[in-house]
């Protein structure tokens, strides 16, 4: 996105929404690992959404491990920007962790710049306002509570790192590991009774394939968060620790 236009949207009287209310804002997420396949040399689209708000977090990656790193292509406003990845044997995926304003719309694609057809995933998480947010309100810091959960073990079976009722908002979750003995990690979340992510592989620490832990919120949840982990081998231990406020 160019200078140009952003200085338009700041300065010719078009207010940007205070970010800082979450409030004010409902969470459009895909967090699930869905995977679509993609002709080669094409872009496929993984979001396009109409309103205004906020872009706050992007992973592109591949279930190739040679074009796991993939370039990310945002739309905003009808202004593209390429975020650009690069070739490598690993399945980091490309990531975007700096908030984007958008007032109208937003699109989100991935490319595919190999010349046969693979399999591409993105996660996401965008803040799309439903109210006028309060710009003396800051829900991180005027929230109930913030806390943090850890968890360290080699179960091999889902076991709860974090298990509540309330409400509040899941801000970050991160899932790490390591190993005596080859094996996978896997996560899943689960809010309000739905599975923001399913069962899915998050981390192998003994190849240089998955590192997909990390992700990006907030998501609200009104009644309860539960969060789970488990390894393919009790010779590989995670490490899981999540970010969450409660009202």
């Amino acid at each position: 996105m160019n200078d140009q236009y952003m200085h338009g949207l700041l300065s010719s009287g078009s207010s940007v929404p205070w970010i800082g209310d979450w409030s004010a804002y409902e969470t459009v997420h895909d967090w699930t690992g869905t995977l679509k396949s993609t002709n080669g040399k094409r872009w496929v689209t993984f979001l396009e959404l109409y309103g205004e708000g906020y872009l706050t977090f992007c992973r592109g990656f591949s279930a190739t491990t040679a074009a796991s790193n993939p370039d990310i292509r945002v739309t905003i406003d009808g202004q593209e920007a390429v975020f650009e990845g690069i070739l490598g044997n690993t399945y980091h995926g490309n990531i975007l962790l700096q908030p984007l304003y958008f007032k109208n719309s937003v699109k989100i694609e991935i490319f595919n710049r190999h010349t046969t057809s693979l399999n591409f995933g993105c996660d996401y998480t965008v803040l799309k306002r439903i109210a006028e947010p309060v710009e003396s309100v800051q829900t991180y810091l005027n929230t109930g509570s913030r806390k943090m959960t850890y968890a360290a073990l080699n179960s091999t079976v889902l076991t709860d790192v974090l298990n509540i009722s309330g409400s509040g908002y899941l801000v970050g979750l991160l899932v790490e590991g390591q190993y005596s003995v080859s094996g996978d990690i896997r996560g899943k979340v689960t809010v309000d009774g739905q599975d923001i992510i399913p069962e899915r592989i998050l981390e192998y620490p003994s190849s240089t394939t998955y590192r997909q832990g990390f992700f990006n919120g907030p998501i609200r949840f009104n009644n309860s968060l539960q969060i789970q982990c488990r390894t393919s081998n009790a010779g590989t231990y995670y490490k899981c620790r999540a970010w969450y406020t409660l009202d």
